[in-house]
């Protein structure tokens, strides 16, 4: 693709040259002060206008997110620092800061060495932020996605399913755990299957939690059919405690427990994955740790709360 140079002769007149050299369109304004011919263009100071109708550019290639681009590009000659440009085959643009198009026109490099370029990406109604990695001056630049702004309104980061719906904010399947303790790093929800071991089998078993941050809240709502070799603790949590202190909940209903209880507390050992039961028999009674309270056809439901 050739240039189209605009330059200045003494006079102040201006012509257009179409150099046969292959690169992006560039407009070169001579370096005097000059008044441009065409009464379409005018000028004040430095400042130069066109006001009768849009103004078009060549595509170029400018990678990143596939596609054909045009595009606007500032800054120092072949170190352009600023790029707004529109994708030709979609309605996407976007402006990318701290790189510059290379003299081939196929790849983006950085700009300044140190430093992360960026680009705000915009697509179908979405907004998608993206940076890549600081480099030496002229090193190849390739963008990772960081955070999106669904056209739903669902915000997504980094990792998280780009294709969450809804209003809300769409964290990473796997964890990115942060040091600082003001950071909401984590939030999911799950199903569990609470299992009392053995050849117990089941009227229905049913488990789900949520998580949040450090903190996990899994609740439980077992019958037994028949006990068989089972018994004692519940197996199958989520998440272990990797607390030294237990995680403690509370029963809601049980039914047909191996004794005539009074209490029963669930809890979760310090570095535990199961749910254990203390129990009392009489009000006043001091609690027996990690007791049996399955029989057939027993009933309990119940939650613990504890940290990961």
């Amino acid at each position: 693709m050739s240039s189209i140079v605009i330059a200045g002769d003494t006079s102040g007149s201006v012509t257009l040259q179409a150099p046969a050299v292959a690169g992006s369109t560039v407009i070169t304004l001579p370096s005097t002060s000059t008044t441009l011919v065409s009464s379409q263009w005018t000028t004040s100071g430095s400042n130069i206008y066109y006001d009768a109708g849009p103004v078009g550019f060549v595509g170029n290639p400018l990678g990143g997110n596939g596609g054909v681009f045009k595009s606007i590009e500032l800054g120092s000659s072949g170190t352009n620092t600023t790029t707004l440009f529109t994708q030709t085959n979609a309605a996407a643009g976007g402006i990318t800061v701290g790189s510059y198009l290379t003299s081939s026109n196929t790849s983006l490099n950085n700009a300044y060495s140190g430093q992360q370029p960026t680009r705000l990406y915009m697509n179908d109604g979405a907004f998608q932020f993206l940076n890549a990695a600081a480099g030496a001056t002229g090193s190849s630049v390739s963008f990772t996605e960081q955070l999106r702004l669904n056209k739903t309104g669902a915000l997504v980061l980094a990792g998280g399913s780009t294709s969450a719906t809804g209003v809300g904010i769409a964290f990473p399947a796997t964890q990115s755990a942060s040091t600082d303790a003001n950071t909401l790093d984590d939030y999911e929800e799950g199903t569990w299957t609470p299992s009392v071991g053995g050849t117990a089998t089941y009227s229905s078993r049913t488990g789900t939690y949520t998580k949040i941050g450090r903190q996990v809240t899994a609740w439980f709502d077992v019958t037994i059919l028949l006990i068989g070799t089972g018994g004692g603790s519940l197996s199958g949590l989520p998440f272990t405690n990797t607390s030294s202190l237990p995680g403690v909940g509370g029963i809601g209903y049980f039914s047909s427990l191996v004794s005539s209880f009074v209490i029963v507390n669930p809890i979760v050992p310090g570095s535990g994955v199961i749910v254990t039961f203390e129990t009392a028999t009489a009000a006043a009674a001091t609690l027996g740790d990690n007791q049996n309270i399955w029989a057939n056809s027993s009933r309990c439901l119940g939650f613990v709360t504890y940290h990961v």
